[in-house]
């Protein structure tokens, strides 16, 4: 008997393709553990326009009467979530279908399903290491809430250049160390701090040795001696910042965080059944994986503002902002 509708050369259905591509993406989609550890500690998803500066700027003051102070009423800090599109550049056309075997789109999809999480993590650090209104402080938009006694201006920022911001020299652990005080003086504990670097920067630090060594030149530390003969390994400690490689950082730039608690709100769709990566079914009613896509809908803000510092590498005294993070 003949078979009838779309298939592969090797003769399976478009149809039962389909359908195997719809459980692969929910699973990919409710199991926590496809998202890369970084996600999962940074992020925090809302499904609202509006994130809140985690830095709240709440005092207790004085009340007669239990009335409560007018100042006080509705004093957070909203920042604004653009809700935005991305399509997967490939779709399933009949010809495409009708001249592969089942295996090639499999393959299509396993590595949709790759380029979503490549996009979740552009998405982050692009809202964090660019210069702009939904990363970090950035010397205008928000002035930073008081803490304690310390107080900021309007033009506090928190993208900053190499030698203590003058941007004239080489970066050196008293980068490092000004970052951190960057971090602290917002409130946030010295014990959860954490640099995220790529290889050439971390060769960078190696480099950086003689922050070890003792006094007297000829005496080495134990310290000196490990960077010496085995370089910088995961979990290494910088000036209380923990050291983890990642590749998204470019040649030049450093990110330091906070994991306190999560500093970057995720817009999620407000419907439940359009979150994540979804399969965008084709017109065919009668082959839906013809014409099919792959889409996400997401958006990203730096909510935790004072919780993370990037430090610029450079000596032509202004910022540039890294490249690669722009979806043109």
């Amino acid at each position: 008997m003949a078979e009838y509708g779309i298939r592969t050369i090797d003769n399976i259905s478009a149809n039962a393709l389909y359908e195997k591509y719809l459980g692969w993406i929910d699973e990919y989609n409710a199991n926590p553990e496809y998202a890369a550890d970084f996600i999962r500690r940074v992020g925090l998803q809302i499904d609202r326009p509006t994130a809140v500066l985690s830095e709240a700027p709440l005092e207790f003051a004085e009340s007669a009467d239990l009335n409560m102070p007018d100042w006080q009423k509705g004093r957070e800090i909203t920042i604004p979530i653009d809700l935005k599109y991305y399509a997967l550049g490939q779709a399933f056309t009949r010809r495409f279908i009708q001249s592969n075997a089942s295996r090639v789109l499999d393959e299509r999809t396993k590595k949709a399903i790759a380029a979503d999480q490549r996009l979740v993590m552009k998405k982050y650090f692009g809202t964090m290491l660019m210069k702009a209104s939904a990363g970090f402080y950035h010397g205008s938009g928000y002035t930073p809430p008081r803490y304690k006694h310390n107080t900021f201006e309007s033009d506090h920022q928190h993208y900053i250049l190499s030698n203590l911001d003058a941007g004239d020299g080489a970066w050196d652990i008293d980068d490092i160390r000004w970052a951190k005080e960057h971090i602290l003086e917002h409130g946030y504990s010295a014990l959860n701090l954490h640099v995220f670097a790529n290889a050439n920067t971390i060769r960078d630090i190696e480099g950086w040795a003689t922050w070890t060594a003792s006094a007297t030149p000829t005496v080495p530390t134990s310290l000196s001696d490990t960077l010496a003969t085995e370089g910088f390994a995961q979990g290494v400690s910088i000036e209380g910042f923990s050291l983890h490689h990642e590749e998204w950082i470019p040649d030049d730039y450093m990110l330091f965080v906070s994991l306190d608690e999560p500093c970057v709100a995720e817009r999620v769709h407000p419907n439940p059944t359009a979150r994540g990566l979804k399969i965008i079914p084709g017109r065919n009613s009668n082959c839906q994986l013809e014409d099919s896509y792959y889409e996400r809908s997401i958006g990203t803000v730096v909510m935790g503002k004072g919780a993370g510092v990037v430090l610029y590498n450079t000596t032509n005294g202004s910022w540039t902002d890294p490249e690669g993070f722009d979806f043109d």
